[in-house]
């Protein structure tokens, strides 16, 4: 589980905490201060011309300048993917070559809640903020913000840059080796935004080996979003939310690709499957984002069951 890499970690503590940082980006957190780029990773691991130490510092202030500008709507996409191109940032995608392993026993959304409240005791008052959104500010069924805490256990919140679960799976005393096990490979499982049509499609690109069957209760939903993991009674959903509708896919891949040219600065061997865990609150709050503003803005209605199996 343990996946070196040199970007992640959010910033010092009091600089992730919720604020209003930009009127027209509310709940962008940390990613409104992005550190500096690799010069280092891009010359060991370019695919394209080698930039000059000085030109790849130039263009990175320049891209950590335009970066929130982009995502607060202040301006233009196109800059921030030119910028990209002339990094060596925008090349073809990756995929893990890995699997899914089967977890057992089952790693319960609150099992993960307990486990980041534990080693990262502050992590209660910015869950919701950095994984539900607008959503945040309503009174949600527990079991919704449980989730967003568990969800914080498998990333880099802030400082230093070690995920929840990293630390529960290495403290003395150890964890059984069978819960350790279920743990990682729950991990490892991307997490995913599915369609609910008598089955479940992922609606984003997913390596083979990451492709689970469907599990016996299918959420009754029109969309789901979360971790589908095997078990040894059937798959089931690891910090999954259902969804009263699917969103636009537009929005959220147009999100995504921005934060893939974000930590590719950082690390260019990035897979496609590494971006959705490492910045599984991206893919979270961009899902509910379309959500608060295509379902609950013009009526809303009941909040969906998630089925899990037992």
């Amino acid at each position: 589980m343990r996946n070196k890499v040199a970007f992640g970690g959010g910033q010092a503590f009091e600089n992730a905490w919720p604020e209003i940082l930009d009127a027209r980006d509310r709940r962008a957190g940390d990613e409104l201060l992005p550190a500096p780029g690799s010069y280092e990773n891009h010359r060991d691991f370019r695919s394209g011309p080698l930039l000059s130490p000085e030109r790849w510092a130039e263009l990175d202030a320049q891209f950590v300048r335009l970066f929130p500008l982009v995502l607060a709507g202040r301006a233009p996409p196109a800059e921030l993917e030119a910028l990209a191109q002339q990094m060596g940032l925008c090349s073809e995608m990756r995929h893990d070559s890995r699997r899914c392993d089967l977890v057992e026993p089952f790693v319960s959304d609150g099992l993960l809640a307990d486990i980041a409240g534990n080693y990262l005791p502050e992590v209660g008052p910015i869950a919701a903020d950095r994984v539900l959104g607008p959503f945040a500010d309503l009174v949600l069924p527990r079991e919704l913000r449980s989730t967003a805490v568990g969800l914080l256990a498998t990333i880099r919140v802030v400082a230093p840059a070690e995920r929840p679960i990293e630390r529960f799976c290495e403290d003395k005393p150890r964890p059984p080796i069978p819960l350790r096990a279920a743990v990682r490979a729950a991990f490892l499982a991307p997490p995913m935004l599915y369609a609910v049509e008598g089955g479940l499609r992922p609606m984003f690109p997913l390596a083979p080996g990451f492709r689970i069957p469907d599990p016996p209760r299918l959420p009754d939903a029109p969309a789901a979003l979360g971790r589908l993991v095997p078990t040894r009674t059937g798959s089931a959903f690891i910090l999954g939310i259902a969804l009263p509708i699917l969103p636009e896919i537009e929005p959220i891949t147009r999100r995504l690709t921005w934060e893939l040219w974000s930590v590719r600065r950082h690390e260019l061997r990035l897979t496609w499957e590494d971006l959705l865990r490492e910045r599984a609150e991206v893919l979270y709050r961009a899902v509910m984002e379309q959500v608060w503003e295509r379902w609950l803005v013009p009526g809303g209605g009941a909040w969906p069951a998630l089925n899990n199996p037992a």
